[in-house]
């Protein structure tokens, strides 16, 4: 009998292995084929109608600037990002617990709902003034509007995903004495899981622009401080390299994002649904 050959157990065993190693591979060559492509539009749409260095500059001018300037970005992309991470935390902080009380009580839905959806229709640009005038220049004004931004589309999805859990699975987990502490950490997170870690990806982006939002209207850092003495003094090259450096903060957040959320459910799975009993 010849042992060189795979046999059809080999074969199914090793196959999905190579289908996930070429999807990982597509995972990472498909976004910066695509991204490669985005310049290359770019760089042949300039000469091709004569655009403006001072409306559109080529992005050989864009990266030649964003290296000599590369301290400048480094340090506002950080001030930025920092500000941004803190705001994050804080919103999960208040976002998750405030929809689970939400979504699991009639009372709390009806009374806190109505107060959370007219906040949300409320024009951050409009409040971030407001709260400069009340806290000044510093960190805090800054923090608010980035929470203010990022905290409902996760309230949301939290009360989505505790709402998604049907009365035939509360009723057969009540049935196994799961009530309480062990009915959320067994039934509920699990189901709202997937919704919220879907939203947090979403608010992470967020809360870079909700920073920039905020250093719009009243910062001495940060990108968003950049871009806008780079608008007043019509550098257009260095507001494109500020433009990017928000595009790979905001791909950088979200990648993390996506990471964080798969290691922080990992425990919410199937696995642990036997222990309910």
């Amino acid at each position: 009998m010849n042992t060189d050959r795979p046999t059809i157990l080999g074969q199914q065993v090793t196959a999905p292995r190579r289908f996930a190693r070429t999807a990982s591979a597509l995972q990472i060559v498909l976004p910066v084929i695509s991204l490669a492509a985005l310049i290359l539009v770019w760089a042949a749409a300039v000469p091709l109608f004569d655009i403006p260095k001072y409306v559109i500059p080529s992005p050989a001018s864009v990266l030649r600037t964003m290296n000599e300037e590369r301290s400048q970005l480094i340090s506002d992309a950080s001030a930025t990002g920092t500000v941004a991470v803190l705001g994050l935390i804080l919103s999960v902080g208040v976002a998750i617990p405030l929809g689970l009380l939400i979504g699991m009580w009639r009372r709390a839905r009806r009374l806190l709902m109505p107060p959370l959806v007219a906040l949300q229709s409320l024009p951050k640009v409009a409040l971030a003034p407001l709260f400069v005038a009340w806290l000044g220049f510093g960190i805090a004004p800054k923090l608010i509007i980035t929470v203010l931004i990022t905290f409902f589309p996760m309230t949301l999805a939290t009360i989505v995903g505790v709402q998604s859990v049907t009365i035939t699975t509360v009723r057969m987990a009540h049935s196994m004495g799961c009530r309480g502490g062990k009915f959320v950490r067994f039934v509920v997170l699990p189901s709202a899981a997937p919704f919220v870690s879907a939203a947090f990806r979403t608010s992470a982006t967020l809360a870079v622009v909700g920073t920039l939002v905020a250093e719009f209207v009243g910062s001495a850092n940060g990108l968003g401080n950049l871009l806008l003495i780079a608008s007043a003094e019509r550098n257009t090259t260095l507001a494109f390299g500020a433009i990017l450096t928000v595009a790979i903060l905001g791909i950088a957040f979200y990648i993390v994002a996506a990471v964080a959320a798969r290691l922080a459910t990992r425990g919410l799975g199937s696995a642990h649904m036997g222990s309910v009993t």
